[in-house]
């Protein structure tokens, strides 16, 4: 993604008149430079290197997926949150039982035993044994990075002998 370096040479009325008043030289001199960096997320991936649904042996299964990719967060916004359901003796059929994960689930699917994750209209959930998910590579971005620095750097010389420097900084991300 593009990264924009700009600096603009502030034109504050003082020209030749200013060389002999020391205090109208601090009005010449100024320049304003910007670096605007944006780079969107890095591509992502889930696999499941616990478990061996497909009983490949590779321990890089991938589950299936369905929904929108964008609805999957990386943030700790808890307004945006990754909810994983799974079944449990103090929670039985929370993932067997959710409506969203049985709608999205292929037939077979365990979801007794693995559970699925939800996040807005995004499931994730197990695929049937001995089967691939449908899950593709890089489908999924990892967060976005903005960032806006700007300067505000003035030199000049009060007398012939001295100069001075003067620089204000501010950075955004």
């Amino acid at each position: 993604m593009p990264t924009t370096t700009f600096a603009i040479a502030l034109p504050f009325p003082c020209a030749i008149s200013c060389r002999s008043s020391a205090p109208l030289q601090m009005g010449s001199g100024w320049q304003l430079s910007n670096i605007l960096n944006l780079q969107s997320g890095e591509p992502m991936s889930f696999y499941d290197s616990s478990d061996d649904i497909s009983f490949s042996g590779e321990f890089l299964d991938r589950w299936d997926f369905s929904g929108n990719p964008s609805d999957v967060h990386w943030t700790t916004d808890p307004a945006k949150p990754m909810t994983y359901l799974f079944d449990s003796d103090n929670h039985p059929a929370q993932a067997s039982g959710n409506p969203q994960c049985q709608a999205a689930a292929r037939p077979g699917a365990d979801l007794g035993f693995y559970g699925c994750f939800i996040s807005g209209s995004a499931v994730i959930t197990p695929p049937p044994y001995r089967t691939f998910g449908n899950m593709a590579r890089n489908l999924f971005r990892g967060p976005a990075m903005q960032t806006w620095i700007s300067r505000l750097p003035s030199a000049g010389s009060l007398v012939k002998e001295s100069a001075f420097s003067f620089v204000a900084s501010s950075s955004t991300s």
